[in-house]
């Protein structure tokens, strides 16, 4: 098959950046190894044998890929008589992700069940992405190809959602949130995302809260909807419960730039001139465009 497809460079809210699940990276998997009691319950586990799986991608990074990193280790290890293996890596501007399951045995112990099924689950719990630089600035023309879509699923109007808030349309976005939860009604990623455009946007700030104290009830200890919660404090100038989701944000993931800078700004209008000019260094060290994206929301030292 040949062809041109668009790639899903889905946002990863957690580190505020766009991200790329290579195809064919996930290795292992939940497998169920319980038997039920009886003359050959320690019977050997059957292997496919041989048998040989392996996936290869090559992505050409854009702007000769400064600052794409890639997310997800390598994998060296043989479980349950099969050897995974996966390298990936960005050189010159390219990412290249091998990722192979070769059977080496027929068989393995009924005694090693238990820790085979440990270790496929371990091994299948973490896949590759290719993740782009916090800041990173789409083409006008991969934005309009975003907006121009017509969604019917969630993951579409979330998709045209996100594109909108770049452009600054925040009330088609809200919109295009608003039609995903109808879809996947209560789920707190969007709950998370609909909060942050209407921070962003500055209005209906009772509603944004509303939606983040929602998704951070149902995850407490997710750093991306602290910071969002912690955002929209701020723009209502309720500055000790801001800076309490930024700590608390910062303690589960500590290089979060959004979150140092603003945290930076409210330290600097308190006083604090040395800790908040810490913090906003920080915050340029890890995303060089971090003060223009929060000066585009109105947001200045």
């Amino acid at each position: 098959m040949d062809g041109v497809a668009s790639m899903s460079w889905n946002r990863n809210t957690a580190f505020k950046a766009r991200e790329y699940e290579a195809d064919g990276s996930s290795l292992g998997g939940a497998t169920d190894l319980k038997r039920d009691p009886g003359p050959h319950a320690d019977a050997p586990y059957a292997v496919a044998f041989p048998s040989f799986f392996k996936s290869s991608e090559t992505i050409v990074l854009p702007q000769g890929g400064k600052g794409f990193t890639v997310a997800g280790e390598d994998v060296d290890k043989t479980v349950g008589g099969v050897e995974y293996k996966r390298v990936s890596r960005i050189d010159a501007g390219v990412f290249t992700m091998d990722a192979s399951a070769r059977s080496v045995a027929p068989e393995f112990p009924a005694a090693d069940a238990t820790a085979v099924k440990v270790s496929l689950n371990e091994i299948s719990d973490v896949v590759v992405h290719v993740r782009a630089p916090q800041g990173y600035t789409q083409s006008d023309h991969e934005l309009q190809l975003r907006l121009s879509r017509a969604p019917t699923l969630a993951s579409e109007f979330i998709d045209r959602a996100s594109a909108r808030v770049l452009k600054a349309d925040y009330d088609d976005a809200i919109q295009d949130y608003d039609a995903a939860l109808k879809l996947k009604p209560d789920d707190a990623e969007l709950l998370n995302s609909r909060c942050f455009a209407r921070g962003i946007a500055n209005r209906a700030l009772d509603l944004a809260l509303a939606d983040c104290t929602a998704a951070i009830d149902q995850k407490p200890h997710n750093a991306a909807y602290l910071d969002s919660r912690g955002f929209v404090y701020f723009r209502m100038g309720v500055l000790d419960k801001a800076i309490s989701d930024f700590n608390a944000a910062l303690d589960v993931a500590p290089d979060l730039a959004p979150t140092l800078y603003v945290r930076g700004l409210i330290e600097r209008r308190r006083g604090d001139a040395a800790h908040g000019d810490a913090d906003i260094a920080a915050a340029k060290s890890l995303d060089p465009t971090i003060a223009a994206t929060y000066a585009g929301y109105g947001v200045k030292p």
